[in-house]
């Protein structure tokens, strides 16, 4: 399950108990409203992994697929279908007749990540601004590999 935040606000949350905690997570159902509205993306032409089409039929065959329904339906997305399923169907249809809308972790960056307030250049910049600051470099502060990151995440294939 995605525990993270995103646009649309989960409806439902799940409390589970974690080291003396309650963390709330997304339901099955959030979740799986939040993967068919990802997959549905292509319809604007953006790459998708083919994974998350497999994780939407997986967790159809848990969810309270009345519920999921009714939170896709309450969101009244302008751009898809209004139902959950056939979003899905569309979805796919549109990846089956467009193989290059369907890669592979799409969004995964073999290089670092580089904020731009702290490339070498914008450092130059804030030297200007604050004395003593000059001569400090990135290359001081070394930046962990994103297969390290994704590692660390969990992401381990």
């Amino acid at each position: 399950m995605d525990i993270f935040d995103y646009t649309q606000s989960p409806k439902e949350l799940v409390g589970v108990p974690f080291h003396g905690y309650v963390v709330n997570i997304q339901s099955i159902e959030d979740q799986l409203v939040k993967t068919v509205l990802d997959t549905s993306k292509v319809v604007d032409r953006i790459v998708v992994d083919p994974k998350q089409f497999q994780d939407a039929r997986l967790m159809m065959q848990a969810a309270d697929m009345k519920k999921a329904e009714e939170n896709w339906k309450s969101r009244k997305f302008k751009k898809y279908p209004r139902s959950l399923v056939k979003a899905l169907e569309k979805a796919w249809d549109i990846v089956r007749k467009n193989p290059d809308l369907s890669k592979e972790k799409p969004h995964r960056k073999s290089k670092p990540y580089i904020c731009p307030d702290c490339s070498p250049r914008s450092r130059l910049d804030s030297a200007k601004r604050f004395a003593g600051e000059a001569g400090v470099s990135t290359l001081r502060f070394p930046i962990t590999s994103m297969q390290q990151i994704y590692k660390t995440l969990g992401y381990i294939e």
